[in-house]
């Protein structure tokens, strides 16, 4: 790692779930609390919906019968792309040569930045397919 002069390398560690149909997800994470602001992140804010917005829309979908359809990514923080280069020690137990870590190209659960990068990436495709922020509320998109 010194010879790439790479000096922050976040930690990481495999987290076990057990399913409701008795078998296990296994999932790679990063320990965000090894990284160092500055240097591995500098924004980690990500806007969240005003209950106002949220109140209003109800009112305006009861009142005029819309149909609605809601959207649910599982995995959103997988989709965002990293601005930053992010290097990550090889999780314990995958073979690996010595002295090797990971670049990062997405975001991965754990990472202080995952919200912030996934919002931006949604911002962005809805903006391409013709979408507009709202001045009053940012995840408003007219």
């Amino acid at each position: 790692m010194a010879q790439r002069k790479v000096w922050v390398v976040i930690r990481s560690k495999w987290v076990f779930k057990l399913k409701r149909d008795g078998t296990y997800c296994l999932r790679c994470v990063a320990m965000g609390f090894t990284q160092v602001p500055g240097v591995n992140f500098t924004d980690s804010f990500a806007p969240v919906v005003y209950d106002v917005t949220v109140r209003i829309l109800l009112i305006l979908w009861m009142v005029y019968m819309w149909t609605t359809q809601m959207l649910d990514v599982e995995t959103a923080f997988l989709y965002g792309d990293l601005d930053v280069p992010l290097y990550m020690h090889i999780p314990e137990g995958m073979d690996a040569p010595p002295n090797s870590c990971l670049k990062l190209l997405k975001t991965i659960y754990g990472l202080v930045q995952s919200s912030r990068v996934w919002w931006k990436t949604f911002t962005r495709h809805l903006k391409s397919k013709g979408f507009r922020v709202s001045r009053e509320d940012q995840c408003l998109f007219v």
